[in-house]
């Protein structure tokens, strides 16, 4: 029973993986002297609209020294009376804490505002974690009923590959010593890993045409390569999961049913990605990209597709292209190196694919 084997499993989807993290953050909430000598005497007292004037409040706080990161208790030592001691000023709304991704808090807005402007029908969660709205099974976070709106595209059109920088090389790690020091770690997953998880969720609210962020990927990084599985995943979509007994599944395949079949994944979209991916790409992935997975808290065990070498994924990339019938739109080459494992061993799938048995003796 000769088969292409598919990519390893689990394999956690860009929205799943932020999920992941985004429960593992470690809320601490230190406690803190006054950070500034020179404070304005009402500065405690005074009445601020903050519903409605968040901008001038925040104003007032910025004159004494104050950062969008720091919170009521560094400056004042009565109660807040909006009961909000230990919240970041950005937590007020005012617009001088959002779109400025130097901070710590600002850069985490990369996060909520998505969550916010672009909001979840559900959450996709394990059976272990404790989840508010759990999806059924094959249920999608993200539909376009739900996030395909205007405001939703507004935002994603907001946010720019030099936002996603700022926020990486000096927001997150401006967390480290903060209320949101867990924040820290999307410093260290890199550009690639936010803009796969803006990609993922544009595509699913139907609004991939508003993303101002570039659609180019670095496959040097672990993330940009392990968007060669994700992003296939999502152009060419499986009508169901090959998978063993013993594996957990959503949605898995009755007998002889394949996963991938034209009806669903005959798409220009499917054809338009398998387009776009190189023979340059592959060799960059598995040189530069899988390996430096090997550090990734979440995927280290992706680094295992480095040491298949680029015949694994030209392999499985030409099963899903004749599976969708778009084998004509592959970017791939199709010479086959049989000095290489896989490529080797396609003598005996490729055979199968192109010769189909009606049965097996």
């Amino acid at each position: 029973d000769l088969e292409i084997p598919p990519p390893l499993r689990p394999a956690p989807s860009p929205s799943h993986i932020l999920t992941m993290l985004a429960r593992s953050l470690v809320l601490i909430v230190a406690g803190r002297a006054a950070a500034f000598s020179t404070v304005p005497t009402d500065l405690c007292t005074a009445e601020i609209d903050w519903e409605n004037e968040a901008d001038a409040g925040c104003d007032r706080f910025f004159a004494a020294g104050a950062s969008c990161d720091s919170i009521w208790s560094d400056f004042c030592v009565e109660d807040n009376p909006a009961g909000a001691d230990d919240q970041p000023l950005s937590s007020s709304g005012c617009s001088q804490c959002h779109g400025n991704y130097t901070t710590c808090v600002s850069a985490y807005n990369l996060i909520t505002d998505l969550e916010t402007k672009c909001p979840r029908d559900c959450e996709d969660c394990d059976e272990e974690e404790d989840c508010d709205n759990p999806c059924a099974d094959d249920q999608p976070e993200h539909t376009a009923a739900t996030c395909g709106t205007d405001e939703c595209g507004d935002y994603l059109a907001s946010v720019t590959d030099e936002d996603l920088s700022t926020a990486v090389e000096v927001g997150f790690p401006s967390c480290v010593n903060t209320v949101l020091s867990g924040a820290a770690a999307y410093g260290n997953m890199g550009t690639a890993y936010l803009n796969l998880y803006y990609r993922s969720v544009a595509r699913a609210c139907e609004l991939y045409d508003r993303l101002a962020l570039s659609t180019d990927i670095d496959y040097t990084t672990c993330m940009g390569a392990y968007s060669l599985f994700t992003d296939l995943e999502t152009w060419c979509p499986r009508d169901c999961e090959d998978c063993d007994e013993e594996e957990d599944c959503d949605n898995p395949c009755a007998d002889d049913q394949p996963e991938h079949t034209a009806a669903t994944c005959g798409t220009d979209e499917c054809g338009d990605y398998l387009a776009s991916v190189t023979d340059e790409d592959l060799s960059t992935a598995v040189e530069v990209g899988f390996p430096s997975c090997v550090n990734n808290t979440v995927l280290s065990g992706a680094a295992a597709y480095g040491n298949m070498g680029t015949a694994y994924l030209n392999l499985y990339y030409r099963s899903v292209a004749r599976a969708c019938e778009l084998y004509d739109r592959l970017a791939l080459s199709t010479d086959i190196d049989y000095t290489t494992c896989m490529g080797a061993y396609s003598l005996f799938t490729d055979l199968e694919t192109w010769c189909p048995r009606d049965c097996e003796d």
